[in-house]
């Protein structure tokens, strides 16, 4: 046997050439694989399939290197095909490159390897399998390229979704409120953005993308932005660093709602949970009228200063539980208060619009 012969013996079927029952050992290895060949009719025959310049960003998995990569440190797709391959694929693997992610993409062509397709039992082609340091399991994520690297994104722990330039106005508009970043993940202030989510009081869509994508909508990168349905939208964050998560989610939970709003169960939270003072004009639908457009003008004289909310008395709810903890009666409404919620009760400024004088409770 030769010195190459006994080098693969070793390295690829894990049998030592020095043990007196190597040969049977070799020989018991062929029987148990018998085929892990390569086809010498395909045309990956005799090519360092490995190190394939068609495709730079996936790696070519055959008999030889196969279980010692799904096996690696880093988390590894693989998409097991025929003789075509996937431009959809390929696209994928390069933009996850590009993005610098822990991910090692790659490809089995079934036809010239077919035991892969036994011993996976793989019925269709093309089929996907995710492992995760040799645990194997199914993709089953969709199958154009943003599809795949949003569900890679999510199996490797990333909480926000890549979106590409083109499409990142139509995403934002499509959601309540999303927090977007710009630039190079690696960067400090990624680090920031992907520590948020779980921590706002709101729920918030999270999304990411290029750094050139920032001048389009009027920001500088590295930048995170806030895109919401209502007021001004985006609005940009000034913070800087891996160590201000506290300061983002704050300034997040300060602007997920509106500066004028009737009270509803959604912003409870933020306001009641959060403190947050606020001038209230609570009012019955027979003192309601006329007064609700000074109110909104007001808002909007002192946007970004404190929050303007109108809330009814019948309604179940939280209007009811405004109505006593503001301790108002309807003969006293229409009423404009200014509130501050305590942890024992609330700071409460009571401004009835009839009078016109102020008193605090």
């Amino acid at each position: 046997m030769s010195g190459s012969d006994l080098e693969k013996l070793e390295k690829d079927h894990g049998i030592n050439p020095e043990d007196p029952d190597a040969a049977e050992q070799e020989e018991k290895w062929e029987e148990e694989h018998p085929d892990d060949k390569i086809d010498p009719a395909h045309p990956d025959a005799g090519v360092d399939v490995a190190s394939d310049k068609e495709d730079p960003d996936v790696m070519h998995l055959h008999a030889e290197n196969f279980d010692t990569t799904i096996k690696s440190p880093d988390f590894v797709l693989v998409n097991f095909y025929g003789h075509k391959s996937d431009p959809e694929y390929e696209k994928a693997a390069k933009i996850l490159k590009d993005m610098g992610e822990k991910v090692l993409i790659a490809k089995v062509d079934t036809t010239a390897h077919s035991q892969f397709a036994q011993r996976f039992k793989i019925d269709h082609l093309p089929e996907k399998k995710w492992f995760n340091k040799g645990v194997e399991e199914d993709y089953t994520g969709e199958f154009n390229h943003q599809g795949l690297i949003n569900w890679v994104l999510k199996k490797t722990g990333r909480t926000s979704i890549h979106v590409p330039c083109a499409e990142l106005k139509a995403k934002t508009s499509k959601e309540k409120i999303s927090l977007v970043y710009f630039g190079d993940i690696n960067n400090a202030m990624y680090k920031t953005f992907e520590n948020a989510p779980g921590h706002p009081k709101m729920t918030f869509e999270y999304f990411h993308t290029e750094a050139a994508c920032a001048p389009e909508h009027q920001l500088h990168p590295p930048a995170i932005a806030l895109y919401r349905d209502f007021d001004q939208s985006p609005i940009e964050w000034g913070g800087e660093g891996d160590s201000n998560e506290g300061t983002l989610v704050e300034w997040m939970n300060k602007n997920a709602i509106p500066h004028f709003f009737e009270l509803i169960d959604d912003y409870v939270e933020t306001i009641f949970g959060q403190q947050e003072s606020a001038v209230y004009m609570i009012s019955n639908e027979a003192s309601r009228t006329g007064h609700h457009t000074p109110f909104a003008e007001a808002a909007d004289a002192l946007k970004g200063k404190i929050y303007f909310i109108t809330s009814g008395t019948k309604e179940e709810g939280v209007a009811t539980h405004l109505k006593e903890l503001a301790g108002v009666e309807d003969s006293e409404l229409p009423l404009i208060m200014i509130m501050t919620p305590t942890e024992f009760g609330a700071t409460k400024y009571r401004l009835p619009i009839a009078a016109g004088s102020a008193s605090k409770d």
